[in-house]
C-alpha cells in the first residue's frame, strides 16, 4: 500500500531514510574534502611578484593541490605606499588559468585583500644628521667652507625584514658649488636604499633681531635691536650701520628686521641760508678757523656755497657733523 506514492512498508521506509542520510553525508564529505583558501583583509608583502602563498592562508588534506595553489602567480607586488586590492573573482580566475579545478577550492575570509609593501622609512632629519656627521670626519670634505643644506631630503623607504646599518659616503658632485653626501641603508653588504643629501657653500651674515616692538618709522638703536651671527645660502648684502636707519614697517619683538624694510634716516638740517658758519681748514699739525656766510641750507655731508665775509670769495664747502664746514672746491670770486 502506498500513500502519495510512498510505500508504507517498514522496510521500504528504512531504506529511504538510509538513502537520505547517506546523500547528506556524501555532500558533507565533498565539502570537507575541498582545499580552503582564507583571505585576510590586509597583508604586507616584500616580493616584487605576488603568489597565492603571499596573499592568503591555504589549508586542506590534498597536499599536491595545496602546493600547486601556493605557486599560482597573482601579479606584480605593490610599490612604496601603494595598496593593491585583489578580490575573489581575480583569485578564482588565476586558479582556473593555471588549470586548477575551482570546484575543489573553497574561498573563505574577506571578500577582497589589500596588499601593501612591507617597508620602513628613515626620517629626513636622521638623513641630515648622518650626512653632517660624515662631513665633520671625512677628510675629503673641504673644511674651510661653511656648507649649508641645499634642500631637505625626502624620507628614505626601504624593504623591511632585515637587520640594517646606516652609513654615508661622498657622492658624485656635478659642480664645484655643490657637495653630495649619499646616506646608504645596508643589509650586511647589500644596499637596500640610498638617499642623496645636497649641501651648498654658505655665507656668514649678521641678522638684526628686534628686542622689543618697533613701530613703523621707528629708528634702530642699541636698545631695541641685537645682532645674531648665522650662515645662509644667500649672499645678499648686509646692513653695516643699522643705527643710521629706520623701519618702513612695524617689527614685533624677537622678529628679524629684514634689510628690505630699512630706510636711511634723513639727515637733519644743520646749516641755514644767510647765517654765519665756522669753516675749518685742518692740516697735519694745524687748524685754521674762519667765519663764512652760508649761501644755502645744508645737511651733514652735503656740498653748499659759502662766502668769505671779508674777501667776498664764494667757495664750495662740505657740511660736517659738528655743524662746521670744510673747503671742497674753490668756486668763484664776487
Amino acid at each position: 500500500m502506498t500513500i502519495n506514492g510512498i510505500n508504507k512498508h517498514p522496510a521500504a521506509i528504512a531504506i529511504m531514510i538510509i538513502m537520505f542520510l547517506s546523500t547528506g553525508l556524501a555532500a558533507e564529505n565533498s565539502e570537507s574534502a575541498k582545499t580552503i583558501v582564507y583571505l585576510p583583509r590586509e597583508i604586507t608583502a616584500a616580493n616584487a611578484t605576488l603568489t597565492m602563498d603571499d596573499i592568503c592562508i591555504i589549508s586542506g588534506t590534498n597536499e599536491p593541490l595545496i602546493s600547486k595553489i601556493e605557486a599560482v602567480t597573482i601579479g606584480r607586488g605593490p610599490v612604496s605606499k601603494e595598496a593593491l586590492v585583489i578580490d575573489r573573482k581575480t583569485i578564482l580566475s588565476r586558479l582556473a588559468a593555471c588549470g586548477i579545478n575551482t570546484s575543489m577550492v573553497k574561498l573563505s575570509g574577506a571578500r577582497e585583500v589589500a596588499v601593501r609593501r612591507n617597508e620602513k622609512a628613515i626620517k629626513p632629519q636622521t638623513l641630515i644628521d648622518t650626512a653632517e656627521k660624515f662631513m665633520k670626519t671625512d677628510k675629503a670634505v673641504p673644511a674651510n667652507i661653511l656648507w649649508q643644506l641645499a634642500e631637505k631630503p625626502k624620507e628614505l623607504i626601504y624593504a623591511a625584514g632585515y637587520e640594517i646599518s646606516i652609513t654615508a659616503r661622498l657622492g658624485k658632485t656635478p659642480t664645484t658649488n655643490l657637495l653630495v653626501v649619499e646616506v646608504v641603508v645596508l643589509a650586511g653588504k647589500d644596499e637596500l636604499a640610498v638617499s642623496k643629501v645636497n649641501f651648498k657653500p654658505g655665507y656668514a651674515i649678521r641678522k638684526i633681531i628686534a628686542t622689543k616692538d618697533i613701530p613703523a618709522g621707528g629708528a634702530l638703536t642699541p636698545s631695541n635691536v641685537r645682532f645674531v651671527e648665522t650662515v645662509t645660502l644667500s649672499s645678499t648684502s648686509q646692513v653695516e650701520n643699522p643705527f643710521a636707519m629706520f623701519t618702513s614697517k612695524a617689527v614685533k619683538k624677537n622678529a628679524e628686521v629684514s634689510p628690505t624694510i630699512l630706510r636711511h634716516l634723513k639727515p637733519k638740517m644743520v646749516i641755514r641760508r644767510n647765517r654765519p658758519v665756522v669753516m675749518k681748514i685742518e692740516g697735519g699739525s694745524y687748524v685754521i678757523q674762519m667765519t663764512v656766510l652760508a649761501l644755502q641750507d645744508g645737511k651733514v655731508g652735503e656740498l653748499i656755497k659759502v662766502r668769505n665775509i671779508d674777501s667776498k670769495i664764494t667757495i664750495i664747502a662740505r657740511v660736517k657733523p659738528d655743524g662746521s664746514v670744510e673747503p671742497a672746491i674753490t668756486a668763484e670770486n664776487n
